[in-house]
């Protein structure tokens, strides 16, 4: 079962690489099936290696309605590749936005508490402050990517939601890692290699 984890996970980590530089040349060419497969390969195989068929079976329902969605709507398919981003930011806002209500665990403190034999005050400080910087930026590429769907061209649009808006989330982390060393004394902090380790074995749902 672990093999078939690690297979799954490296799986997907390719597939989510691959599927933006195949959105964005798709709308540069005009050739959208390649995102397409890209994007049903991302919903099924993962889950189905994984042996997590519930998973999978809701990946099969994804398609299927991204396929009706695709034959009922007026949209051309270049315009439906604006949906996947936008529902990815919505996402990943929504996942630390929550953390953040009365009575929730901030979403970076729940990440740490994994890495972590036991978290300090200062580190639940600075935790929570962390999860409230990726509100920031998620609300701003939210607006963003609205706001370029609506009023730029599509390889525009395309440059930033599948591009640019990716090498800014992995700037984000690098900084702030980066950063730690001046918020954080040396017992609140990993390496790199074992932050990065640790990042890859979390499951969403110990989250």
């Amino acid at each position: 079962m672990p093999h078939e984890s690690h297979t799954a996970a490296s799986l997907t980590l390719l597939l989510l690489l691959a599927y933006p530089v195949a959105v964005h040349w798709g709308v540069l060419q005009g050739q959208p099936l390649p995102a397409l497969l890209l994007l049903f390969a991302l919903l099924l195989l993962p889950p189905l290696l994984a042996r997590r068929y519930r998973a999978a079976l809701l990946g099969l329902g994804l398609c299927l309605a991204l396929g009706l969605l695709w034959w009922l709507s007026p949209l051309q398919t270049a315009q439906l590749f604006y949906l996947p981003p936008l529902a990815m930011l919505l996402v990943l806002w929504w996942l630390f936005a929550r953390s953040l209500l009365p009575g929730e665990r901030p979403l970076v403190t729940r990440i740490a508490a994994l890495m972590h034999p036991q978290l300090s005050p200062r580190l639940l400080q600075y935790t929570r402050a962390v999860t409230w910087v990726w509100v920031g930026v998620l609300s701003l590429l939210l607006l963003e990517v609205l706001w370029l769907s609506c009023c730029a061209s599509p390889a525009l649009w395309s440059l930033f939601a599948n591009v640019l808006n990716y090498l800014i989330l992995g700037a984000v982390l690098l900084i702030e890692f980066a950063l730690r060393g001046l918020f954080l004394p040396a017992e609140d902090r990993i390496g790199a290699v074992q932050f990065f380790r640790g990042l890859s074995r979390i499951r969403l749902h110990r989250l």
